[in-house]
C-alpha cells in the first residue's frame, strides 16, 4: 500500500504548496513524522499482529484516525482557494 500512497501523497503536497522552501520543510517534517510513527507504533502493531491480524489492522486505523480531520481541513481550504 505504501508504494501506492507515497507518490499520491507527494503529488498532493506538490499541488498544495506553492513556495519551494515551505514545500521542502513540509516534506522534511512529513518524513520525520513517518519515521517516528514507524519506530513508536510499528513494534506495538507488529506484536498485536502476532496475535490477531484483525486487531493489528484496527489498532493501525485507530493510530491513524487523528489525521482524518487534518486532511479534511486541508481539502476544504483547497476548495475555498480554488472557488473564491
Amino acid at each position: 500500500l505504501r508504494n501506492i500512497a507515497d507518490p499520491l501523497h507527494t503529488a498532493w503536497l506538490n499541488l498544495s504548496i506553492d513556495e519551494p522552501q515551505v514545500r521542502a520543510t513540509i516534506f522534511s517534517v512529513s518524513g520525520q513524522a513517518d519515521a517516528v510513527g514507524q519506530i513508536a507504533g510499528g513494534p506495538v502493531v507488529g506484536a498485536t499482529g502476532n496475535r490477531s491480524i484483525r486487531a493489528a489492522l484496527l489498532s493501525s486505523a485507530l493510530l491513524l484516525s487523528p489525521l482524518l480531520p487534518l486532511y479534511g481541513i486541508t481539502i476544504l481550504k483547497g476548495r475555498i482557494q480554488r472557488n473564491p
